[in-house]
């Protein structure tokens, strides 16, 4: 649950960075639209390049739009999961914070200390290891203690005997061994040391899957981190790339084709730095699920 708590969060947070996003590249064709209608209004382009200006706005607004409604949807999927109204306002901070950079050893002994799916397997064994102690104890006698207190009063108001009371204690034991009785005891406790033998070998089991799990998802987090920081410093070139591109635009040094695809690059950097952001995150809360220190 926490862990679907922690994904719906940071897909809201993801939504939200992609707006603001958009925002701004649909500032940019705003001004792309306005040098284009310059332009063609003085007679130094064509309407090609308004036209083309236009239609790729009005992309961006779509996209908007869209993206607006990904964001209610989210939020909606996030207040399901807190047991509150859908329609319930919620907001985020707009940023996807990694904890720590991790480091295998430390993961692995909190996985032995931690995974709750481990020390349930742990008091499985143990479980299985009283059994076997109170299936022993029918090989042993049995001694069993009784005691009474007793006090009764009758009163009578005619006859021979008006008052009648008893008052005393009585103390007593049995002793009971069983000499033999089919193997059944024998047999009881053959069942119950296979049953321990079986609480093993799931533990190990257990042990290994928890473990290659960490290791496939130890690797996946390191790579998402290196992916992450390509993307971030790719993001920040595919800016600087549209900026050089529209002031290009501006001094008639460039095309319409050629700013357009600076910011359909700039676009895609924003998309899969959005996406690089989020698998991090996923990433990392998945390292500290299977460590068991997701609730710290």
């Amino acid at each position: 649950t926490l862990v679907q708590v922690i994904s719906s969060y940071y897909n809201v947070v993801i939504q939200k960075q992609l707006i603001s996003d958009l925002k701004e590249n649909i500032s940019v064709s705003e001004e792309r639209l306005k040098i284009a209608q310059k332009k063609f209004d003085i007679g130094s382009s064509s309407k090609v390049d308004v036209l083309q200006a236009k239609v790729d706005l009005n992309a961006l607004k779509s996209t908007l739009l869209r993206q607006n409604t990904l964001l209610s949807d989210a939020k909606e999927e996030l207040n399901q999961l807190l047991l509150q109204p859908v329609e319930q306002e919620v907001d985020v901070t707009d940023s996807i914070p990694l904890m720590n950079q991790y480091k295998y050893e430390d993961l692995k002994k909190s996985i032995m200390e931690n995974n709750s799916d481990l020390l349930f397997a742990q008091k499985n064994i143990d479980v299985s290891k009283y059994m076997i102690k109170e299936g022993k104890s029918n090989f042993y006698p049995k001694l069993n203690l009784n005691a009474n207190y007793i006090f009764s009063r009758a009163q009578n108001q005619a006859g021979f005997s008006l008052l009648n009371q008893n008052l005393g204690m009585n103390l007593g034991f049995t002793a009971s061994w069983t000499i033999f009785n089919g193997f059944n005891n024998i047999n009881s406790v053959k069942n119950l040391q296979l049953n321990l033998e079986n609480s093993n070998y799931e533990f190990e089991n257990l042990k290994t899957l928890t473990q290659l799990a960490l290791i496939k998802a130890f690797k996946k987090y390191q790579d998402d981190i290196v992916i992450l920081q390509l993307e971030e410093e790719n993001k920040i070139l595919a800016k600087e790339n549209l900026d050089i591109a529209l002031d290009r635009f501006r001094l008639g040094a460039s095309t319409s084709i050629e700013i357009k695809m600076a910011q359909s690059s700039y676009q895609d950097a924003i998309n899969r730095l959005s996406d690089a952001r989020y698998n991090a995150k996923k990433s990392e809360t998945q390292l500290l699920k299977l460590s068991g220190s997701i609730v710290k």
